[in-house]
């Protein structure tokens, strides 16, 4: 227990700072990919228009911002429920293939008031290892439901 608590209080490594997954996406054009992953932004960011911060599709390149709820669990979830993870993520395409890119990780909060006064917000860093450590699953699973949006093909209904 005394390792995990050691483990919670370390700072971030640099090399944890900035991760990169890359899929293969066989048979999909730079153009397809582009498409497809500006409709995955869309469907799952709370505004494309908004997380957008650059993109070329010359270069195959969107660079977005967003925010997850901050994974916590059981009792830590009473003190951290409104917590959040804001980071941005660059996503390059190819030919056949995507990387994607996280970085600027960071922790925040709202302001709060209880019995022992006001708290003000917070946005920082992440800085703690373990809050790194509970949040890069959640990231490695966004890529791989992209990998998985980069697999249907558009469906035309008739209605």
């Amino acid at each position: 227990m005394k390792r995990l608590v050691l483990g919670m209080m370390a700072p971030v490594r640099d090399s944890d700072k900035t991760f990169s997954q890359v899929f293969e996406s066989p048979g999909h054009s730079k153009d397809f990919l582009y498409e497809k992953v500006r409709i995955w932004m869309a469907q799952n960011f709370a505004s494309s228009k908004q997380v957008i911060e650059y993109e070329n599709k010359q270069e195959g390149t969107i660079i977005g911002n967003s925010v997850m709820k901050y994974p916590c669990s059981g009792l830590e979830c009473v003190a951290k429920y409104n917590w959040t993870i804001p980071f941005t993520m660059r996503v390059d395409v190819k030919e056949d293939k995507f990387r994607l890119t996280y970085s600027n990780l960071q922790l925040a909060w709202p302001a709060s008031t209880d019995s022992l006064g006001y708290h003000p917000p917070y946005l920082g860093a992440l800085g703690q290892q373990g809050d790194y450590d509970s949040a890069k699953p959640i990231l490695l699973g966004m890529g791989e439901d992209l990998r998985a949006h980069m697999a249907t093909e558009a469906k035309i209904e008739k209605w």
